[in-house]
């Protein structure tokens, strides 16, 4: 339980980080006084709710957590005593998790066999979102290839052209890639 005079501090994230989905990332925190168990818990609107990652964990100075996939730029971390939330400390700042949205246009086309056509692949980039994109291609049929101009993209640059070849006798049909 807290006592007079003892204290947590949250050390990171505190503030202007840019944490990405599915990293696995060290919560660190101080604590000066207190040596029971902590409770550690995210929000995303900037600390109005919290949701629990860990009810219950040693008061050691470190979680690892792997970021959740709640992109945005309001994020910040709470520690608090896990007996009766007191002492508390949460980040001082907002954080971000970045993401990116992808699209291609034109929406479809049409290939006569030994022809090709392209498409632009569009990339936006959002809270921050900074990382190469590895672009791929699933669905092609059999006797089909397909290649990007540019592979990764690396930000700040935006599109990538995808080239689609026959380079034999694909079957007749509609494809989704």
């Amino acid at each position: 339980a807290g006592c007079l005079g003892s204290a947590l501090e949250l050390k990171s994230p505190n503030g202007g980080e840019a944490w990405y989905v599915g990293e696995s990332r060290n919560i660190l925190w101080r604590s000066v006084g207190f040596t029971g168990n902590v409770k550690l818990e995210s929000s995303t609107n900037s600390g109005t709710t919290w949701t629990t990652i860990i009810a219950s964990t040693p008061n050691d100075g470190t979680h690892t957590w792997t970021v959740p996939n709640t992109p945005g730029n309001a994020n910040r971390v709470r520690v608090s005593d896990a007996t009766d939330g007191s002492p508390k400390d949460a980040s001082d700042a907002n954080f971000s998790i970045p993401d990116f949205t992808i699209g291609a246009t034109p929406a479809s086309r049409t290939i006569d066999v030994g022809a090709s056509t392209n498409y632009t692949v569009s990339l936006g980039y959002l809270y921050g979102f900074a990382h190469p994109c590895t672009l791929s291609v699933s669905g092609l049929p059999g006797g089909t290839t397909a290649s990007f101009s540019q592979n990764p993209v690396n930000p700040p640059a935006t599109s990538s052209v995808l080239t689609v070849n026959t380079t034999g006798s694909p079957p007749a049909g509609t494809y989704t890639l």
